[in-house]
C-alpha cells in the first residue's frame, strides 16, 4: 500500500511512476522546471503551491528521480507515455532531458529545520556525503584545526583521546596537519570519524563563520566539472515560514532572493523547488506593507506554479483505474440514475447526459455522491497518508481498491469518513466546528439512539459531516430524501434516526438553511426556559414597536434611479403603528420619505404612504416577545456559564424568529409593491414629485443627515469665513484639498453655476428672499426649514451653509435673540448648534441704516468701538452691539438705577431695552433724546454715578448710627477699640472701609455689587458699632515704655488646651534653662503676639 510520499526515500522508487496520474497541472512544473534546466527558459527558481493532496510531493520524488538519473529506461518510457495523455510539450521535455548529460544531487529539507542558511547547508552537506560526490565545503579543513585547537586548550582528556585516535591508524600529530594543511580529501573522512566518536555522535558543523550563498557556488562549481548539479526541494516550505522570527525576517529574504539570484544567473548546474500549501505571500499577511512589498520583489525572481485539482482528469484518472481493475460491473439501476438526475450535485459542471455516462456508468460502484465529494473532501483532509491518488490504490479499510476486491455494491459517501478520518492528525480540521462536534458525539451514537436505529444514524451523522465541511457549494439540500439517496438508506429509517438525533441534541433541521445540519445543544430545555421568561415579563406596546423596527432590513429603503441621477442619497423609512402605540407614535425627522405600516383599523397618521395590515398584529406579537426574552437570555451571563452551548441555541432560535419575521417585511413589500425593484421606482417617482427642486451637490460626504466631525467642522469653516467677511468670493481662502477646501469648491463655487441647479437655485434664492421680506422677525429655524423641506430637501447643516450663503447680502441688517435677549457677538458652532438643535433663536430683520444715518453715527462714536464680530455688520446693528456692551459694563448698582434721576432712568432703560429689540431701542431714544449732546451729559452721569453712590452711602450709613465726624469719634474710643475694633481700626488708618469690609460682604468686585450687596455692608457695619457698647474690661501691660492693651475673655476649648501644653511644656523643660532665660521666653512672645 502507498501509505506515504517522502521525498527524502521515494527518489528511484519504480512504485511512484506505476501508481502516477499525470495532470495538466504536473505538467506545467515538470516542464518548467526541465526547461530551466535544459536552457529554454532563464528560471531554475521555482514556487509550487497547492492543498493537500495534489501530489506537490508526489510530482517533486518524480522530478527528483528524473534528475538525479534514478529512473530506468523503462521507468522513463513509462512517464512519458502518461504525460503523453496530457501534454506533448512536457514529453518532448522528458525526451531532451534523457539526453542531457548533467546529473542532479536532490538536496531535500522537510518544514522547518531551523534557521534557514543552516538548514539548507546541512542538507547540503548531507547530499555530498550521501552522494560520495569527493566535494569538501570550502575552509573544512580551517574549521577541522579550530576544533582540534579548542580541544587541546579547553577540552586536554577530548585531545588525549584525539591523539590516541590518529596513532591507531598510524599517523601522529605532526603527519596529521601535514595533511590537513595540503587540503588531502581523506583526511577529512577520517576526522569526521574521529569526531563522531568522542562526541558521542555529535554533527560536525564545517560552515560556521562561512557565506551561505559562496558555499554553494563553490560546491556547485566543483560539481559542475564532474558533470554534476544541485537540485534544491524544500518541501512544507510554509511551515519554515510560519516559523520566521520577525528579526530575522530580512535576513531570510535577502538569503532567499540571493538563492534565487544564483539559481537564475550565477550557476549554470543549480535548480530550486519551494513547495508549500498557500501562496507564499500568504505566509506574510501579518508583515508591514512595506515588508510585504519588499517579498513581492523577491517573488518575482521565482516562477510560481498553482497545483489544482482538475475535476475532469480526476474523472478520467479515477475512470481508468475502475476499468482496469473491475472488468464486469453490476447493471445500475434505473431508480439510482433517476435519483442522481433529480438530486443533480454536479449541475453547472456536466450535462445530463455525461451525469449518466460517466458519474453513474463508468465511475460505478462509486455513489455519484460520492464521486462529487471525492476530490473536495481530499483536500480538506488529505495529507501524505491520506490524498485523492492514494484512495485509489490503497488497499486499507475503505480505500478504493480493497473494496473493489471485497464488495459488490456501491461505494457511500460515508464511507469517505472512514478512510480519510482513519488516524487524521487533528490540526488538519481544528478550525472545523463541526468536526469537533462529530469527534465528541460520534461514540456516543450507540448508547442514545434505539439499536434498531444505530447504524443508520451512524451513516447519516457521518454524511452530515462530510457535506458540511467540503463546503458543497451545488444547491441540493440535506434533506431526509437526499440523505437516505446519498446513503441507500430506506426514507422511513432516515427519518425516523434523524429525529431520534434530534432529539438528543446532536442533530437538528436547521429551517433557515433548510436542511439537516450536525449541532451541539445544551441540557436546558430552553422552550420551557422561554415560556417561563414571558409569564414574568411586561411587555409594552413600545417594547413590540421598536423591536419590529430594528428587526426590519427594510426600515431604509432607497430609490435607486432617482439616487443614481442626483448622486446623492435620499431614502425613506419604514415605520409601524398600532392603535394602542397611536398617541406615542411619531414620524422620524431624519428621512426623505415615510411608510408607516398601520397594524390595526383605527390608527392613521399623516404620512407619505401608508399601509394597512390589521390581521398581522396578532401574529407577530408573540414572536417579537420571545425574540425579546431571546435577547435578554443571550445577555444572562450566569445562564451562559452554566449551560455550555445554550448561547448556540438561543441564537439559533433567534434567528429562526428573524427568518419568519422576514418573510413578513418581505410579503409586506411584495404585497404593495410586487418587488423590490417597483419598491425602488416607486419611491424615485415620488422623490422627484416630492423634491422636485433638489440642488445637484457633488458631495455626498456632506450630502447626508450626519456628518463625521471632519466635514461638519469643514462646513462651520467654510460658513464662519463667509460670515465674517459677509462675502461669498473667498476662492482665495480655500486653495487645497482640504474638507473645508471641497466644501467651499463643490457647495459654494460649482453648485450656482451647474446647469441643472440653475432654476432650482433661482427659485430657493426668491423663496428665501421673500420669507425676510414678509416676516422680518421670526424664528432662524424657520427661515432654514425653507431649504430643508420640500421642494429642495437639502439635508439640514448643508441647508444651513446655502441659505447664508444666498441671503449673505442681507446678513448685515439682521440681528438675533435668544429668548428674548440681543445677541452681540455669537461664533459660527453656536449659531449653527442653536439652529439644528431648535433653541428658539430668533432673528430681527431691518434695514434702519439710511433714515437715521447721522443720529446712528453720533450714538457710535459716543459708545465706543463694537465687538470684532459685528465690525462688519450694518451701523444699527454696531450701535446696539455698543450700547449694550457700555450698559453691561457699568457698575451693577447703576444698572439697578439705585438714587437715578428720572431722565438717568429713562435713559438707562432705553440702552437696556437694546438686548431685547435693538431697533426700538434706537427708536425711543431719537424720540426721547432728540439731540446728541443731551445723551453725553447723562451718559457722564451715570459713568460717574457709581463713586457719587458709594461716598452717599457711607454718609447715609454713619449717619443712621449717629457718626457725624468719623475721624474725630474714632479717636474718642478707647485704646482696646482702637486696636480690636475693625471700624474704629479702619477710621484711623485712613484706609478704604469698601476695601477693608469687601472679602466679608461679597467676594466679589465692588463694581458687582447690587442693592442686597451694600444693604450687608451696612449691616457689617453698624455690628461692628454696636460691639463698643458691649463690657470691655482689659489688661494693660507695660514694656519697654510701651503700653499693651489685652482684652478680657473667656478661652474656648482650643485657647485652653493651647495653654496647658504650653505649661506642660515649660514645667517639662525648666530645669534645663534659668528662671531669667523663661522670663525672657515669655516676653519675646509678649513681644511677638500682643500688638
Amino acid at each position: 500500500m502507498r501509505t506515504s510520499i517522502n521525498i527524502k526515500y521515494d527518489i528511484g522508487n519504480a512504485e511512484l511512476v506505476k501508481s502516477y496520474y499525470a495532470t495538466n497541472t504536473h505538467s506545467e512544473i515538470i516542464s518548467g522546471v526541465l526547461q530551466g534546466l535544459l536552457g529554454s527558459k532563464t528560471t531554475k527558481a521555482h514556487i509550487a503551491y497547492g492543498p493537500y493532496g495534489s501530489g506537490k510531493s508526489y510530482i517533486a520524488s518524480i522530478l527528483a528521480s528524473l534528475l538525479s538519473k534514478n529512473f530506468t529506461a523503462g521507468d522513463l518510457k513509462t512517464i512519458t507515455q502518461k504525460f503523453s495523455l496530457v501534454d506533448d510539450s512536457t514529453t518532448k521535455n522528458f525526451q531532451q532531458y534523457s539526453r542531457h548529460n548533467i546529473k542532479y544531487l536532490p538536496v531535500i529539507l522537510n518544514g522547518y529545520e531551523g534557521n534557514f542558511n543552516d538548514a539548507i547547508i546541512k542538507a547540503l552537506e548531507k547530499t555530498i556525503v550521501k552522494y560520495n560526490t569527493k566535494i569538501l565545503l570550502p575552509g573544512i579543513h580551517n574549521s577541522i584545526l579550530k576544533v582540534i585547537k579548542r580541544w587541546e586548550k579547553e577540552y586536554p582528556h577530548t585531545y588525549f583521546l584525539f591523539e590516541r585516535e590518529i596513532n591507531a591508524i598510524d599517523l601522529n600529530l605532526e603527519g596529521f596537519y601535514n595533511l590537513i594543511e595540503v587540503r588531502d580529501e581523506n583526511i577529512v573522512d577520517v576526522f569526521y570519524t574521529i569526531h563522531s566518536k568522542l562526541t558521542a555522535g555529535a554533527e560536525f558543523s564545517s560552515y560556521e563563520g562561512l557565506n551561505f550563498i559562496e558555499i554553494i557556488e563553490n560546491v556547485s562549481t566543483q560539481l559542475y566539472s564532474k558533470k554534476m548539479g544541485l537540485f534544491f526541494i524544500y518541501d512544507e516550505f510554509g511551515r519554515m515560514l510560519q516559523n520566521i522570527n520577525s528579526e530575522n525576517i530580512n535576513n531570510f529574504m535577502q538569503s532567499l532572493q540571493d538563492l534565487a539570484e544564483l539559481a537564475n544567473n550565477g550557476s549554470k548546474n543549480l535548480s530550486v523547488l519551494f513547495i508549500a500549501h498557500r501562496p507564499i505571500n500568504y505566509y506574510f499577511t501579518f508583515a508591514s506593507k512595506e515588508l510585504r512589498s519588499e517579498f513581492a520583489k523577491v517573488e518575482k525572481r521565482f516562477s510560481v506554479y498553482e497545483i489544482k485539482s482538475d475535476y475532469i482528469t480526476f474523472l478520467q484518472i479515477t475512470h481508468g483505474y475502475i476499468d482496469s481493475k473491475l472488468k464486469n460491473k453490476n447493471v445500475v439501476s434505473h431508480d439510482l440514475i433517476n435519483a442522481t438526475l433529480k438530486f443533480n450535485v454536479f449541475y453547472g459542471i456536466l450535462s445530463d447526459t455525461e451525469v449518466e455516462n460517466i458519474i453513474i456508468n463508468k465511475l460505478y460502484p462509486l455513489h455519484p455522491i460520492s464521486t462529487y465529494l471525492l476530490p473536495r473532501v481530499s483536500s480538506v483532509f488529505g495529507q501524505n497518508e491520506r490524498t485523492l491518488f492514494s484512495f485509489l490504490s490503497d488497499q486499507s479499510s475503505y480505500g478504493l481498491d480493497k473494496f473493489l476486491i471485497n464488495n459488490n455494491e456501491l461505494y457511500y459517501p460515508d464511507y469517505l469518513v472512514d478512510y480519510f478520518i482513519n488516524g487524521i492528525d487533528d490540526s488538519y480540521v481544528e478550525d472545523v466546528k463541526e468536526y469537533g462536534i462529530f469527534r465528541k458525539n460520534y461514540s456516543n451514537i450507540s448508547t442514545l439512539i434505539n439499536r434498531k436505529y444505530v447504524d443508520s444514524a451512524k451513516r447519516i451523522y457521518k454524511f452530515l459531516l462530510i457535506w458540511k465541511i467540503t463546503k458543497s457549494t451545488s444547491g441540493v439540500k440535506l434533506s431526509s430524501e437526499f440523505v437516505a439517496y446519498s446513503l441507500g438508506i430506506d426514507i422511513d429509517n432516515v427519518e425516523v434516526a434523524l429525529q431520534m438525533l434530534s432529539d438528543k441534541k446532536i442533530a437538528r433541521f436547521n429551517i433557515i438553511q433548510d436542511q439537516w445540519e450536525l449541532f451541539e445543544g445544551s441540557s436546558l430545555d430552553i422552550n420551557k426556559e422561554i415560556k417561563k421568561k414571558k409569564q414574568l415579563d411586561v411587555f409594552t406596546e413600545k417594547n413590540f414597536i421598536d423591536i419590529l423596527e430594528k428587526s426590519n432590513p427594510y426600515h431604509y429603503v432607497f430609490p435607486n434611479e432617482y439616487n443614481a441621477r442626483h448622486e446623492m442619497t435620499r431614502f425613506a423609512t419604514i415605520q409601524f403603528i398600532t392603535e394602542e402605540y397611536a398617541e406615542e407614535f411619531q414620524i422620524v425627522d431624519k428621512t426623505d420619505y415615510s411608510i408607516v405600516v398601520s397594524l390595526g383599523e383605527n390608527c392613521h397618521v399623516e404620512c407619505d404612504k401608508n399601509i394597512i395590515k390589521p390581521k398581522e398584529s396578532l401574529k407577530l406579537r408573540s414572536q417579537i416577545h420571545r425574540l425579546k426574552i431571546i435577547n435578554e437570555l443571550l445577555k444572562d451571563n450566569a445562564l451562559l456559564s452554566e449551560y455550555p452551548n445554550v448561547d448556540i441555541e438561543l441564537d439559533y432560535e433567534k434567528n429562526k424568529i428573524i427568518f419568519n419575521l422576514n418573510k413578513f417585511y418581505e410579503n409586506l413589500i411584495f404585497s404593495e409593491f410586487k418587488s423590490h425593484n417597483q419598491l425602488s421606482r416607486f419611491l424615485s417617482d415620488e422623490m422627484e414629485r416630492k423634491y422636485y427642486r433638489t440642488l445637484h451637490i457633488v458631495n455626498d460626504q456632506i450630502n447626508m443627515f450626519y456628518l463625521t466631525s471632519i466635514q461638519a467642522n469643514a462646513v462651520n469653516l467654510v460658513l464662519e469665513k463667509i460670515l465674517e467677511n459677509l462675502s461669498v468670493d473667498l476662492g482665495n481662502l480655500f486653495t487645497g484639498t482640504k474638507p473645508a477646501d471641497l466644501v467651499f469648491y463643490t457647495v459654494i463655487e460649482k453648485m450656482p453655476r451647474m446647469s441643472k441647479n440653475r432654476v432650482s437655485y433661482e427659485d430657493l434664492s426668491k423663496d428665501l428672499d421673500d420669507f425676510l421680506l414678509k416676516n422680518t422677525s421670526g424664528d432662524l429655524s424657520e427661515l432654514i426649514e425653507i431649504a430643508i423641506k420640500e421642494p429642495y430637501g437639502i439635508r439640514p447643516r448643508l441647508a444651513i451653509l446655502v441659505t447664508f450663503m444666498i441671503i449673505i447680502d442681507k446678513w448685515k441688517d439682521v440681528l438675533l435673540f435668544n429668548k428674548g435677549n440681543f445677541i452681540p457677538r455669537i461664533n459660527t458652532v453656536e449659531l449653527v448648534d442653536g439652529i439644528l438643535y431648535n433653541s428658539g433663536m430668533r432673528y430681527v430683520f431691518s434695514r434702519f441704516d439710511n433714515t437715521h444715518r447721522e443720529y446712528l453715527e453720533g450714538l457710535n462714536d459716543l459708545f465706543g468701538e463694537s465687538g470684532e464680530n459685528v465690525k462688519a455688520r450694518t451701523l444699527s446693528v454696531r450701535v446696539c452691539s455698543s450700547m449694550y456692551n457700555w450698559y453691561l459694563n457699568l457698575p451693577v448698582i447703576t444698572q439697578q438705577m439705585q438714587d437715578l434721576s428720572l431722565s438717568e432712568q429713562k435713559l438707562l432703560g432705553i440702552i437696556a431695552k437694546a438686548r431685547i429689540n435693538p431697533k426700538e431701542s434706537i427708536d425711543d431714544l431719537i424720540v426721547t433724546f432728540g439731540e446728541i449732546n443731551d445723551i453725553v451729559q447723562f451718559k457722564n452721569n451715570l459713568e460717574n454715578h457709581f463713586e457719587d453712590y458709594k461716598n452717599r452711602f457711607l454718609k447715609l450709613t454713619f449717619k443712621k448710627i449717629g457718626i457725624h465726624n468719623p475721624m474725630d469719634w474714632a479717636r474718642e474710643q478707647q485704646e482696646i477699640h482702637r486696636k480690636n475694633n475693625r471700624l474704629v481700626r479702619t477710621i484711623l488708618a485712613g484706609r478704604d472701609i469698601y476695601d477693608e469690609y469687601a472679602t466679608d460682604v461679597e467676594n466679589i468686585d465692588i463694581s458687582r455689587w447690587t442693592v442686597s450687596s451694600f444693604k450687608s455692608l451696612q449691616s457689617r457695619i453698624t455690628e461692628d458699632f454696636n460691639k463698643l457698647d458691649r463690657n470691655n474690661s482689659y489688661q494693660t501691660i507695660v514694656v519697654n515704655g510701651i503700653s499693651k492693651f489685652v482684652q478680657d475673655v473667656e478661652l474656648s476649648l482650643k485657647a485652653e488646651t493651647t495653654l496647658k501644653n504650653l505649661e506642660a511644656t515649660i514645667d517639662a523643660t525648666k530645669r534645663y534653662y534659668s528662671d531669667e532665660e523663661l522670663e525672657y521666653v515669655i516676653l519675646s512672645l509678649i513681644d511677638k503676639y500682643i500688638k
